[in-house]
């Protein structure tokens, strides 16, 4: 559209309800569908008042403004392209949500570094990586979770959310992650992965202290 706001980009729930967000005119940024973000929020709903958010590829801030709307206490925004900062902050003021809000404009390893120096934590990673061309790619996906793998940012029990394209055959689990769901949207799927416990980690199992009510 003229002015870079997409009809169907908008809050889905809570007391942002309704409201339109801007995305980046003439950019790579790709959304969150309706549909799955909704399927996906639904999910999370127990994990999500209070939470600690994370939103890394943000874009529009799409997911985090929504965490937001839904009684999230605070969400820092990771994106390097300088028009989807500008989106971002502007979606953040439009939405009144700009205190509780935190925005780096660089690219998400390094930011992961700077947020581990700062002594930063979070409860719930957001993650909408570009998705891999073809299977066996080392996608972005891929390098974004073995960097949380080996920093310390995430809270125990805390859970990382990967957007990821078909090709993106993701591991079950590292060191420090295990999943807990995979779910397919058409030729969307979306990981959820979970820090192992101190005992999963120490035998190197798969995650064995799955939470039935994210299944």
């Amino acid at each position: 559209m003229r002015d870079g706001e997409d009809p169907m980009l908008r809050v889905i729930a809570g007391e942002l309800k309704g409201r339109k967000l801007k995305a980046p005119c003439g950019s790579n940024v790709r959304p969150t569908a309706d549909r799955v973000k909704e399927s996906l929020f639904q999910v999370l709903a127990p994990y999500i008042e209070d939470a600690m958010v994370l939103d890394l590829y943000a874009g529009s801030g799409n997911l985090g403004i929504e965490a937001l709307s839904r009684g999230a206490a605070s969400c820092c925004f990771v994106e390097r392209d300088s028009a989807a900062c500008a989106c971002i902050k502007d979606n953040m003021e439009r939405c009144g949500v700009a205190e509780r809000c935190t925005l780096l404009r660089m690219d998400v390893v390094s930011a992961l570094q700077h947020l581990e120096g700062a002594g930063e934590r979070f409860t719930l990673v957001l993650a909408d990586p570009p998705y891999a061309k073809a299977p066996g790619d080392l996608s972005e996906a891929k390098k974004i979770l073995r960097a949380l793998d080996r920093c310390a940012i995430l809270t125990p029990r805390a859970l990382v959310v990967v957007e990821h394209g078909k090709a993106d055959d993701l591991p079950d689990g590292y060191a420090s992650l295990g999943r807990i769901r995979l779910k397919c949207y058409g030729d969307t799927m979306v990981s959820v992965y979970t820090v192992r416990s101190r005992e999963a980690t120490e035998v190197g199992g798969r995650h064995s202290e799955q939470d039935d009510s994210i299944r």
